[in-house]
């Protein structure tokens, strides 16, 4: 029953820029549930959308998985359903023909077909092109994801912690060698600014241990603004601030001491893989930090200084006012 990728291409007629696929039967199975050809990045080259009709026999049940960064929606045409979902899968909704039903990415749901004698039949549309490459099995009773090794997966509680205990070690115990150990061993590191950072542990050791960590202000603080965390991911978003007292080679390479104070916004995009971090991407305003150290002059560009974190967390401060200034300039000059 299972087909491959040129198989379900011989489905598709091509109509320049209109791909069409005729009444087909079940041809494919996964995870206890019957395929049409249905489109896909597979057959009709889709980047972002996927779709097809799904049929649980009678008395079937998907097991239970996570749509990994996805959004699913389903239409039922035939029969009644039950999803139980959430932690430890403990609620639970039934549905039947007629209903339209949504997932959000992330939510742990496995799929019965409550009837012994009926099939359910539904239309599936997904917001990810490869399908169900981006679904990763769950263990109702340890409640967390599983890994296609098998390991269970971290919850979100375990990453919140794993990001914090790699950031003790930077920042408080200044450690590099508890740092590395908090990380796979091809972890990189991509300061999105300046390109500093390192990609394995060899490198990395050597950023932290002379770039990174001895190159931290004493005065450094972190004000956290927000945090989101998925499957895999966390984002952190944060207010840095600093005194430049000391050379800087991880943010500013190349800039001897100001002594100048600074604040600036800084996300910090986390991966994790087998319960370590995996990479991170870390993105910061340059041009604010170099406003504020008097290396920028923001009276001609369409920069702001520490403007730009005062506004992160005071949504009063006035919004647009490069906007007014140059608007200012362009009504002086055309007077």
């Amino acid at each position: 029953m299972p087909e491959g990728i040129s198989d379900l291409k011989k489905h598709v007629e091509g109509h320049e820029g209109i791909l069409v696929i005729r009444a087909s039967q079940n041809c494919r199975n996964w995870n206890g549930i019957q395929y049409k050809a249905g489109m896909s990045a597979k057959n009709v080259g889709a980047k972002k959308l996927s779709m097809n009709v799904a049929t649980i026999p009678p008395g079937g049940v998907a097991a239970a998985h996570i749509h990994v960064d996805f959004e699913v929606m389903l239409y039922i045409l035939e029969g009644r359903v039950r999803h139980e979902y959430g932690p430890g899968l403990t609620k639970s909704v039934e549905n039947a023909a007629g209903d339209f039903i949504f997932i959000e990415p992330g939510v742990p749901h496995e799929v019965f077909n409550v009837s012994k004698t009926q099939p359910v039949v539904a239309v599936v549309a997904r917001s990810d092109a490869s399908e169900w490459e981006n679904i990763i099995p769950y263990d109702r009773r340890s409640g967390k994801a599983v890994s296609t090794s098998g390991a269970t997966r971290p919850s979100r509680a375990d990453l919140s912690a794993l990001w914090e205990e790699h950031v003790k070690h930077e920042f408080e115990t200044r450690n590099h060698v508890h740092t590395l150990e908090t990380m796979v061993d091809d972890a990189y590191v991509n300061h999105i600014p300046t390109l500093t950072g390192g990609v394995g542990k060899a490198q990395l050791g050597e950023f932290y241990s002379k770039r990174f960590i001895p190159q931290m202000p004493p005065d450094t603080s972190m004000t956290a603004v927000s945090r989101t965390i998925g499957i895999d991911r966390l984002v952190d978003e944060m207010i840095f601030k600093f005194t430049h007292t000391i050379q800087m080679d991880w943010m500013l390479p190349g800039i001897p001491p100001t002594g100048k104070q600074v604040e600036v916004p800084l996300v910090a995009i986390v991966h994790f893989r087998d319960g370590k971090l995996a990479h991170e991407h870390i993105y910061w305003d340059q041009a604010s930090v170099l406003v504020q150290l008097g290396l920028l002059d923001p009276n001609n560009l369409p920069v702001a200084g520490v403007e730009s974190a005062r506004k992160v967390l005071d949504k009063t401060v006035p919004s647009n006012t490069l906007i007014a200034r140059a608007d200012r300039r362009q009504k002086h000059c055309g007077g």
